[in-house]
């Protein structure tokens, strides 16, 4: 079986947790953050070694990460109307 784990990247990194989920594929987006954190400290940025970084945390994890599942189709709706500049708040 094969399980997918991704740097949650905003924007970017949705179209791919579409794809898996359409595709019943299990996956986790998870905060660049999260991994870095669980992880030893590293000087500068590698995609390379980043994606070494993502690995190792999944291997480690592998036992208690929980499948990413895409939010309801209203909820994507909010997040984008928010995320645009068209938006106006209200008086």
């Amino acid at each position: 079986m094969c399980f997918v784990c991704f740097e949650n990247t905003g924007v970017y990194s949705k179209p791919l947790l579409e794809f898996l989920s359409s595709k019943s594929k299990p996956c986790k987006e998870e905060s660049a953050l999260k991994i870095s954190r669980s992880l030893c400290l590293r000087r500068g940025k590698d995609d390379k070694v980043d994606s070494m970084d993502i690995c190792q945390y999944a291997y480690d994890k592998k036992d208690s990460l929980i499948d990413s599942k895409l939010p309801s189709t209203v909820i994507l709706k909010l997040r984008k109307l928010l995320s645009s500049k068209i938006f106006v708040q209200m008086k």
